[in-house]
This record gives structure tokens, C-alpha cells and sequence, in this order.
């Protein structure tokens, strides 16, 4: 019986296994050796904002630049760190560095152990990090997207997530990906302070792909996921539940994706009771050449706050400058992606800049970003091992 059920639930292998380089140690690659990778995106843009509709504001931008890289030794034992690039001030700070430079800052820092067994003829992966791990909401459902450049996830953007945060994780990996547990413990504070109460976060992610078939020459993965948080923010201990669920297709040339987020306070406040919900569609028309995405999203910090509501939407084309993206795989992984198109901003009357000013919020943004991701072995030591038994 349990050989039949473990046979049902695995029937197809997750083909996004391993993918999300700026999160993971890659699944696949080397058995001891060192890499680097590195991600940049940088636009131009000009928004037209609906209280001065004839004056547009043009900016260039650095929306993300991150390094960093990691080792694994025997498939067993390995760590990972990763550097990101962040304005010093925010529009609630008082004062920058040097004016509001732009300034380095750990993303991730996290030790691995990995290890194995098979249950019932189904290979069964485990692996425990410790140290300044990333959510695994956004690591998991964020692989799914084609194009990750252009919008964070909605959950992540209405900042109802923290990219990582220090503490402990367990992922344990049923049939190549077929099914992906993930539980998890840590401080509740994010990786932008320090821990401030005796509470620790804890919550689990569950990511279900039964059906992966073969279709236009490519797997297509169809599959939901399910994850929860029981947690408290800032010295007063203040309730910071989540709950989240997404749906998702995908293939090389079109991914697909839901997702629905809903909290239990926010921004250490008990009352409010956040929401958003929203989907990506991510096509790749002329592979290496010719691709559109639309994002689109609505949610509100409060959802018994009448009129508090934000929605966005997008639409962008991009091409990858005739070359065909790599797989994210551990060796010599990249893409270079040149994207342009329009995203469109509509607040409700208790919520924007001005509050019963509504046109101060609503906003058309058009750009064009330049985005390029790279990955590769510095260090191959299982290669020089051979290399040296060879010569001997």
C-alpha cells in the first residue's frame, strides 16, 4: 500500500527541480567543488503620475544587483552566501549615507547538510539549512516564474514576506520533486534586524506536482503548493500570521501562476489583517528572440479598511538577444534578457501617498531593463581529482 501510494503521488518528476540559482545551491552539477554567480537588473524608466499628467519623470535604475557563490563537498556538506545592493535611505528615513548611496548587504548566508534514502522504490531527498536562509514561499513559487526581472511575487511586493531571515529550515524532496515539504524555524525579524522578542517563527511549505507530461517538444509541470506561518514581530511580541496558496503551469515556452496571500497583522500592528492576491503569465513566442509577460495583482494592507485597495498591472516584451537561455543548472548557467513595456498603478481613496487623494497614487510607468544572470564552476575539484588519478 505504501509502495502504491508513493508511486501515485510521484508520477512525474518536477522539471523546475534545482532551479533558482539566486537561492540554492544547484541541484544538479559537480560533487565537490566551488562556484559564483551573479544577477543584475538595471532600466530606464518614465512615469507619468495622474496629478501632474503633463510631467513625466525620467530615471535610470538599478533594480537588483547581488553576487555571490558557495561550495559543496561530496554532495553532502555545503554553504552558500549571497550579497545584494540596497538604497541607505527609504522615504521614512531622515538621513542616507553620503546623501542615499547605494550600499551592499547580505541576502543569504546559510550552511547545508544533505542526505538521502529510498522508501518504497522512491528516492527520498533531505536537506537542513542553518543560518540566513530565504522564505521558502518565494523560493519555491518564484522558480515558476519565467521572468523574474520585472515583478517580484505579489506576496512579496505587498511586503507580506522578507526575502530570508536567520534560522532553520527542512526540505525534504519526494521523487525528484514530485512533492517538496518544507518546514521551517527563525527569529520572525527578517534579514534587516536583529531579534527582538523570545518567540521564533515557525511555519511549513508544501509544493504538490502530480501531473508532468510531455508537450511541444518540452515537460509541462502542472501543480499547487500550500504554506502557512505562526509568528510575532517586534519587542511587543504582535501577532504576523500568513497563509498562502498558488496554482501553476510550467514549460519552457509558457509559465503560468495564481497566488493568494492573507495575514494576521502587519508591520507590528495586531489589527490589520492584510490581503493580496494576483498571477504572471510568462510566453516565449520566438524561443531566443521574442516573449510577452503580464503581471497583474490587487490587494490591500487592511482589508477592512474600505477603499484601501492597490492593484497593478503590466506588459512587457523581451528577448533574449538571439541566445537561447541556459538551463540553471551548476555549470556555466545564464541569460541575458533585454525587456520593455508599460505598468499601470490604481490606488483606492484611504490608501497612496495622500490619502483621499487617490489620483496621487495612480501612475503609468513605461521601461526598458536590461537584465543579465550568470552562474558557473570556479573550482571543479572533482574534475581535478580525476585529472591527478589520471596522471598517477
Amino acid at each position: 500500500m505504501i509502495a502504491l501510494a508513493l508511486a501515485l503521488l510521484v508520477a512525474g518528476a518536477d522539471p523546475d527541480r534545482g532551479a533558482g540559482s539566486p537561492w540554492a545551491i544547484p541541484a544538479t552539477g559537480d560533487d565537490t567543488g566551488l562556484f559564483l554567480g551573479a544577477q543584475l537588473f538595471t532600466s530606464v524608466d518614465a512615469t507619468f503620475v495622474d496629478t501632474a499628467p503633463d510631467t513625466v519623470l525620467p530615471a535610470f535604475r538599478l533594480d537588483r544587483l547581488e553576487v555571490g557563490g558557495g561550495g559543496l563537498w561530496q554532495r553532502r556538506l555545503g554553504g552558500l552566501w549571497r550579497m545584494e545592493t540596497i538604497r541607505s535611505a527609504t522615504p521614512q528615513s531622515a538621513f542616507g549615507i553620503d546623501g542615499n548611496s547605494l550600499l551592499p548587504r547580505l541576502r543569504l548566508a546559510y550552511g547545508v547538510v544533505r542526505g538521502g534514502l529510498a522508501l518504497a522504490g522512491v528516492d527520498v531527498d533531505i536537506e537542513a539549512r542553518v543560518g540566513l536562509v530565504p522564505e521558502p514561499w518565494l523560493e519555491t513559487l518564484e522558480r515558476r516564474l519565467g521572468a523574474r526581472g520585472l515583478l517580484p511575487l505579489p506576496s512579496e511586493r505587498a511586503g507580506l514576506l522578507s526575502v530570508s531571515d536567520l534560522g532553520v529550515t527542512v526540505d525534504i524532496d519526494v521523487g525528484d520533486g514530485a512533492v517538496d515539504v518544507r518546514a521551517f524555524v527563525g527569529n520572525g525579524e527578517g534579514h534587516t534586524e536583529l531579534e527582538r522578542n523570545a518567540s521564533k517563527n515557525v511555519g511549513a511549505v508544501v509544493v504538490v506536482v502530480p501531473v508532468v507530461v510531455d508537450v511541444l517538444g518540452g515537460p509541462l509541470a502542472l501543480g499547487g503548493q500550500l504554506g502557512g506561518r505562526y509568528g510575532t514581530l517586534g519587542v511587543a511580541d504582535v501577532a504576523d500570521h500568513r497563509a498562502q496558496a498558488a496554482l501553476f503551469a510550467s514549460h519552457p515556452r509558457l509559465r503560468v501562476g495564481l497566488e493568494a496571500a492573507a495575514g494576521f497583522g502587519f508591520q507590528q500592528r495586531a489589527a490589520p489583517r492584510p490581503v493580496v492576491a494576483g498571477g504572471f503569465v510568462d510566453a516565449v513566442i520566438v524561443p531566443g528572440w521574442l516573449g510577452v509577460a503580464l503581471r497583474g495583482d490587487t490587494g490591500s494592507v487592511d482589508s477592512a479598511v474600505v477603499g484601501s485597495t492597490t492593484s497593478r498591472g503590466l506588459l512587457a516584451l523581451f528577448c533574449d538577444l538571439g541566445l537561447q537561455p541556459g538551463a540553471t543548472t551548476h555549470s556555466h548557467a545564464g541569460r541575458a534578457r533585454l525587456s520593455g513595456g508599460l505598468e499601470g498603478v490604481v490606488v483606492g481613496v484611504a490608501t497612496g501617498p495622500v490619502p483621499g487623494v487617490p489620483s496621487a497614487g495612480r501612475a503609468l510607468r513605461a521601461f526598458v531593463q536590461l537584465e543579465v544572470t550568470g552562474l558557473t564552476d570556479i573550482v571543479d575539484l572533482a574534475a581535478r581529482g580525476a585529472v591527478d588519478r589520471g596522471r598517477r
